[in-house]
C-alpha cells in the first residue's frame, strides 16, 4: 500500500460493498425470499450472531473523533481490502490500524460499531472467515495453519502502520496464530495484543465436542450461552448457514492446543467474563506467558459474550493501550 491514497478515501484494490451485494450473493445460493429478507432486516444492526447495542444505550466517550452514537449503523459503505480483511468505515488517514477477530461463527459485522466508535486515528480492520457473512457461499475453514497462512498473505500492504489485535473467544486462537504467522515470516509484529473470552493456548480444552453435537443440542447450547438473539435462532434459512460456520470454527477451536506457549514481541491485555463457565481465571492468568512485554488482565461482570454489555469498556481500554504507543 506504500501509505497511499485514492479516490473516495478508499484504499487501492479496495471493493466497496453495499448491503445490496450481499444480498445479491445470498440470493444466488438460496432459496428465494428467506435470508434475503433477514439480511436486509439486519444488515445494519447485526449479522449473524453479531449485534450491537441500540444506539439510545450508547453514550459518547472522550476522544473519539465523532459521537458515534449519533450516527446510524448504515453510514457508509463496508470496503473489501481482500476477501479476509473488510473496513467497515475507512480511515486512510489514521495513524495505526486495529484487526479485529471475531469469535466462532460470526463475521466482520461483529466489529462495525468499533469501526464507528473508535477514533479516527484508529482504522478498524475486520477480518472475515470463510462460510460466513461476504464469504457465505464459501466453504468453512478446516485447517487452523492453512487459515492463518492465508490471512498472512492477505495482510500484505496493510503493515505499514502501526497495529494491535483484538481476538474476542474463537478470534483469540485466529489473532494469536495469525501473529505467530507474521513473526516466521519476519514481518512488521503488533505493538500491543488483546486477547478476550478464551483459554491460553497451552490450557488443555474441556472435552465438550460442541461441533458434534445434534442440531436440537446445539440450538439449546446457544442459547444457555447468550449472544444469539432467540430471533435469529427461529430463522431457518439463517440458522443452515450459520451452524455450518459455527461447527466448523467449534472443531478447531476445541482440537486447538500448542505444546509451547509463543512470546509476542509486545505487551498483552486479556479480557475475560467473571461469569463465564468456559474461561476459568487460571486458564486466563495463563495467558502472561504469551508476552515479552506488559501484562495485564481485566475481568467483567458477564458470562462469555460480556462484549456485547461491556463494548464501551472493552473499547476504551484498547483505545488507552494504543494511545500510549502513538
Amino acid at each position: 500500500m506504500q501509505g497511499k491514497t485514492c479516490s473516495l478515501g478508499q484504499h487501492p484494490g479496495a471493493n466497496p460493498m453495499p448491503g445490496s451485494y450481499v444480498a445479491s450473493r445470498i440470493r444466488e445460493q438460496s432459496r428465494p425470499g428467506g435470508i434475503v429478507n433477514l439480511y436486509r432486516r439486519t444488515a445494519h444492526v447485526a449479522g449473524p450472531c453479531d449485534y450491537a447495542a441500540p444506539s439510545s444505550a450508547r453514550r459518547p466517550g472522550p476522544d473519539r473523533g465523532r459521537d458515534a452514537s449519533r450516527l446510524p449503523l448504515s453510514i457508509g459503505m463496508p470496503v473489501k481490502i481482500t476477501p479476509w480483511f473488510i473496513l467497515h468505515r475507512p480511515q486512510p488517514a489514521a495513524t495505526h490500524r486495529l484487526f479485529c477477530f471475531p469469535y466462532a461463527g460470526a463475521g466482520s459485522l461483529l466489529y462495525r460499531r468499533w469501526a464507528l466508535d473508535l477514533p479516527d486515528w484508529i482504522e478498524v480492520v475486520a477480518v472475515e472467515l470463510p462460510g460466513r457473512q461476504t464469504r457465505f457461499s464459501e466453504a468453512p475453514p478446516t485447517s487452523l495453519d492453512a487459515m492463518t497462512d492465508a490471512l498472512a498473505t492477505a495482510a500484505n500492504g496493510l503493515l505499514d502502520k502501526p497495529f494491535g489485535t483484538f481476538g474476542y473467544s474463537f478470534g483469540s486462537v485466529v489473532g494469536i496464530e495469525w501473529l505467530k504467522e507474521l513473526d516466521r515470516r519476519r514481518l512488521r509484529g503488533p505493538i500491543h495484543a488483546f486477547c478476550a473470552a478464551h483459554r491460553a493456548p497451552h490450557v488443555a480444552p474441556r472435552p465438550l465436542a460442541l461441533h458434534r453435537l445434534p442440531e436440537p443440542d446445539l440450538i439449546d447450547w446457544l442459547k444457555t450461552m447468550g449472544g444469539t438473539p432467540d430471533a435469529l435462532l427461529s430463522e431457518p434459512d439463517w440458522l443452515r448457514h450459520f451452524l455450518r460456520a459455527l461447527r466448523a470454527d467449534l472443531a478447531l477451536a476445541e482440537g486447538y492446543c500448542t505444546d509451547t506457549p509463543f512470546a509476542l514481541r509486545c505487551g498483552l491485555t486479556v479480557f475475560g467474563g467473571l461469569h463465564d463457565p468456559h474461561v476459568d481465571i487460571d486458564a486466563l492468568r495463563e495467558w502472561r506467558r504469551y508476552s515479552d512485554g506488559p501484562f495485564a488482565l481485566h475481568r467483567f461482570d458477564g458470562d462469555h459474550f460480556f462484549i456485547h454489555a461491556r463494548e464501551r469498556e472493552l473499547q476504551d481500554h484498547v483505545v488507552a493501550m494504543l494511545a500510549a504507543h502513538a
